[in-house]
């Protein structure tokens, strides 16, 4: 066993055989911390945004609507648009048609994700098509 100081300034006790795999030689805060960077950046994620939900932008499976981010308000009856960039979720309008909510969303969507799509090398018709 070797006795280490983690990144942080704890002491742990590790194996030989772990000293040289990052994420075995931390400390438990730390490898917790490391592991679920590793998880987002494995599942796509750039400050905060998915891209591959970017990229695919099919309606969940409870969107009842058809179009990602346009919902149904049932106490009014009228559309709210939505769109979720960078970790917030950014509310684009309550609007009178279906046809003028997905309208403001697409505008959204060019606007909020084009130059950061741009910047990650992604072509931006991929996800202005769905």
């Amino acid at each position: 066993m070797w006795e280490c100081r983690c990144e942080c300034g704890e002491i742990t006790y590790k194996a030989t055989d772990t000293l040289k795999n990052p994420d075995k030689s931390m400390c438990v805060k730390c490898a917790g911390k490391y592991a679920a960077e590793r998880a987002r950046i494995f599942a796509g994620f750039v400050e905060g945004t998915q891209i591959t939900k970017i990229k695919n932008m099919k309606p969940t499976a409870a969107n009842t609507s058809g179009v990602r981010g346009v919902s149904l308000e049932k106490r009014s009856g009228k559309w709210r648009a939505r769109l979720k960039f960078k970790g917030e979720t950014i509310n684009l309008g309550i609007y009178d048609s279906f046809v003028e909510a997905v309208s403001a969303r697409k505008q959204a969507e060019m606007l909020y994700y084009g130059d950061f799509l741009k910047e990650q090398g992604v072509e931006i018709e991929a996800q202005a098509k769905a």
